[in-house]
């Protein structure tokens, strides 16, 4: 019995007291006042202990409210970060729409020499072929004139040479047209 404020018959009376008052009242509820009155009427030391547990549910309440506080401030930053995202997002989608559009008199400029030099390479190959089909229909003769034959393989090497160099040209723009995608 040493150190206790109430003595043990009187805890136990206490809990007695309590227990029946919960089991009695078992229909009617008993409000928290009511019970707080009736445990207060038995023991009136057990006012402190009860202030301090109000005082710490008010600072549970406290923290709680603090923390829905520091959400709402959370999302409310993300919300801002992402519209703050979405503007720079279209800035810069128009700002590159402009670099685009500084190269876009040289790209179109390129893609019109490839087609010229596509144009210019499919006429070439023509010729040749046309050339090709004439020097051996003129092979095939008996008396083929050595003059016509002479002309028709130096038409047939400048235009591989400039079908060759057609080539290569036609290589070089489309190296620099995916060279200037952005």
């Amino acid at each position: 019995m040493r150190g206790r404020s109430v003595p043990s018959l009187g805890r136990s009376v206490l809990f007695l007291l309590i227990a029946g008052t919960g089991l009695a009242a078992g229909c009617a509820e008993t409000t928290r006042e009511e019970e707080v009155s009736r445990v207060l009427t038995v023991d009136g030391s057990f006012a402190d202990l009860l202030d301090r547990h109000r005082l710490l549910i008010a600072r549970k309440e406290a923290y709680e409210r603090e923390l829905d506080l520091k959400r709402l401030m959370a999302d409310q930053a993300i919300t801002q970060l992402r519209q703050d995202v979405a503007a720079t997002e279209l800035e810069i989608r128009r700002k590159q729409a402009k670099l685009s559009e500084g190269l876009e008199p040289e790209y179109s400029n390129l893609q019109t020499d490839l087609e010229a030099t596509e144009h210019e390479l499919k006429q070439r190959k023509l010729e040749r072929s046309q050339v090709g089909r004439e020097l051996a229909r003129i092979q095939k003769m008996q008396n083929a004139p050595d003059a016509e034959l002479a002309e028709l393989r130096r038409d047939s090497r400048r235009l591989e040479l400039e079908i060759t160099g057609f080539t290569a040209h036609r290589e070089l723009v489309k190296r620099k047209l995916k060279l200037l995608v952005l």
